[in-house]
């Protein structure tokens, strides 16, 4: 295959591996791209792009769907993106419906549609579940107890780990409390405070107490929202990697779709 995202990440030197991922879906490989790396091939290959064409606009639903149009030279390609609350869990639908509709235009026009998906795409692959974390099965059987990672002599950050814990045992006692949310907004909120519970990880050790403090919820979002359950999984798999790599961004700049 002419690779053509490998050759512009090189004239743009930007880290391959830094800006995709593998993921597996149906016994096969699919690569990934961050949103941020595809905005920058498209400024490289001057690539333009009209005004959107909205097909679905409600802000009181955060409902937003948009046809976008772009052009490489004499070819135009057009895509549609969109966010809703089923599939967009962020307070920003119409930047979320533009991300995706963008990304895959530039793939179309790179003749790489197929090849490659933009991480806004990344949830829709069922096998794409990162290692360290995966649903409790009805009849689970015993696991050893994961060892947190030897924290530093000298503390010089706060201390996320017992926050993520507080957030935890807060929330495990709201589940237990009828009445208070509707169900899917429950599922909603529960959603944002993982995410953001998630983006405060700094170390190891902070990754896994995330995991297990929450281990009633994400068992539950493996059971009764699989689609959410495998965005969270996509997070914690690049969360995981910033702290590999020492890249501690936000991860609310890579929105996944």
């Amino acid at each position: 295959m002419d690779d053509a995202i490998k050759q512009l990440m090189k004239e743009l030197h930007l880290d391959f591996k830094d800006n995709t991922w593998e993921v597996k879906h149906s016994g096969k490989s699919i690569t990934c791209v961050k949103h941020k790396a595809l905005e920058k091939i498209a400024a490289h290959k001057q690539i333009r792009f009209d005004p959107p064409a909205m097909i679905a606009n409600d802000p009181d639903k955060r409902v937003a769907a948009m046809c976008v149009t772009g052009h490489l030279g004499d070819r135009a390609e057009w895509a549609i993106g969109e966010a809703a609350p089923s599939n967009n869990k962020n307070n920003y639908p119409y930047a979320m419906a533009e991300k995706r509709a963008k990304d895959r235009v530039i793939l179309k026009l790179l003749n790489m549609a197929g090849d490659y998906y933009s991480q806004e795409e990344a949830d829709q692959f069922e096998d794409a579940k990162p290692e360290g974390i995966e649903p409790k099965k009805k009849e689970p059987e015993p696991e050893p107890e994961p060892q947190p990672d030897p924290e530093p002599a000298a503390k010089t950050e706060p201390d996320v780990k017992e926050q993520v814990q507080e957030w935890a045992s807060k929330v495990n006692e709201d589940v237990e409390k009828p009445g208070i949310y509707s169900a899917d907004q429950l599922f909603i909120d529960q959603y944002n405070r993982l995410m953001e519970e998630l983006d405060n990880c700094k170390q190891q050790s902070h990754l896994n107490a995330w995991k297990e403090g929450n281990r009633q919820w994400l068992d539950r979002f493996g059971s009764d929202k699989p689609k959410d359950y495998q965005e969270i999984l996509g997070w914690y798999k690049v969360k995981k990697k910033q702290i590999e790599t020492g890249n501690l961004s936000s991860i609310t700049e890579e929105i996944p779709i």
